[in-house]
């Protein structure tokens, strides 16, 4: 995804970040001045001028300085339920991948941004995952890619291995293995990002019975591996990942104003992004299983999609399906891009 080149981040970042725990951004810097995005320019409250990007768009900079950049992909969806003759449970799709960069020398210009959206509908037996989202820095020119979620298995379909993605997609019937979460190894050459992404859970393992499959891989945690009884015991089983925090990015942060409700929600105080998919489970028509905090869609009888613009995974489905003439899976959130830097 672009020509790679020697521009790098600034050398003030969390190295402590890469370990995986919360970023804390660093002191804010300025004056840049820039103009972009579906939200543009707006006060945070917190010393911080953020811009958020919910589509395509190009952050145009008429003073360069150091920035945060904080890239999502789009979200996997849960699986195709129904090939040929086999309508079976669905598995949670992975969260998109999440790249941060903490301390991101910019130069003025015109830097086009792409926001990947979900899998598209209706999904085939061809392997699907959400689509990536892009930040270019035209100076380079260099290019960010947060990858797009994997897709969820389901009965039969395939290897039944769950998809590769950022975060991959959670593994189908019998006992298959989730798809990897390839984001960490993305950007080589772009130093001081930050890059979240986790592998789906494993759908439970015998033939036969009321089966589960796995949670969806989110940006913070793994997916969580089926379980067999209709009544999971205690637990997190069919869960999908957690989504990783960015403390710098909650949702009720007054520069997020314009975001809908359920973004704001799902995001939450501690800046939730890219939370997996729950699992389906097979005749259990009254169970919900959780999708991962940061967007990630509930499995099972509800069969939510994820949250659009937090890269969330879609939810696993229900076998038998509770709505038969749609056994397709559901789609995960859309990603999204947000740029903050210091007022």
């Amino acid at each position: 995804m672009g020509i790679k080149s020697n521009r790098t981040i600034a050398s003030y970042f969390n190295r402590f970040g890469a370990t995986g725990l919360d970023a804390v951004s660093p002191a804010p810097s300025g004056p840049v001045e820039a103009t972009g995005g579906n939200i543009d320019g707006q006060p945070g409250g917190n010393g911080y001028t953020y811009h958020v990007f919910t589509g395509p768009g190009n952050f145009v900079v008429t003073q360069g300085g150091v920035v945060e950049i904080l890239l999502v992909g789009g979200g996997g969806p849960s699986s195709s339920c129904s090939v040929g003759s086999n309508v079976g449970t669905c598995a949670g799709g992975g969260g998109g991948g999440v790249v941060y960069a903490p301390a991101y020398t910019i130069a003025s210009g015109t830097h086009p941004i792409t926001v990947g959206d979900p899998a598209p509908q209706p999904l085939t037996p061809t392997p699907n995952r959400g689509e990536d989202s892009t930040f270019v820095d035209a100076g380079g020119p260099t290019t960010i890619t947060a990858l797009g979620g994997g897709e969820g298995n389901a009965y039969y379909r395939n290897s039944g291995n769950g998809y590769p993605g950022g975060s991959g997609g959670a593994g189908g019937y019998p006992g298959k293995p989730g798809g990897t979460g390839d984001q960490p190894s993305q950007n080589p050459g772009i130093s001081g990002l930050l890059q979240y992404g986790n592998p789906g859970g494993q759908a439970y393992a015998p033939e036969g019975g009321d089966y589960m499959t796995g949670g969806g891989g989110g940006s913070g945690a793994v997916g969580q591996p089926g379980d067999g009884p209709a009544n999971p015991s205690p637990g997190n089983e069919g869960e999908g990942g957690a989504g990783q925090a960015f403390p710098g990015f909650p949702g009720a942060l007054p520069g997020f104003a314009p975001m809908p409700s359920p973004w704001k929600t799902a995001v939450a105080p501690q800046g939730y992004f890219a939370g997996g998919g729950g699992a389906g489970q097979n005749n259990a028509p009254t169970l919900t299983i959780s999708g991962g905090v940061g967007g990630g869609g509930d499995g099972n009888a509800g069969m939510v999609a994820g949250v659009t613009n937090t890269g969330g995974g879609g939810g696993g489905a229900l076998s038998p399906p509770a709505n038969p003439t749609q056994p397709s899976g559901v789609k995960g959130g859309a990603g999204v891009c947000i740029v903050r830097y210091g007022v």
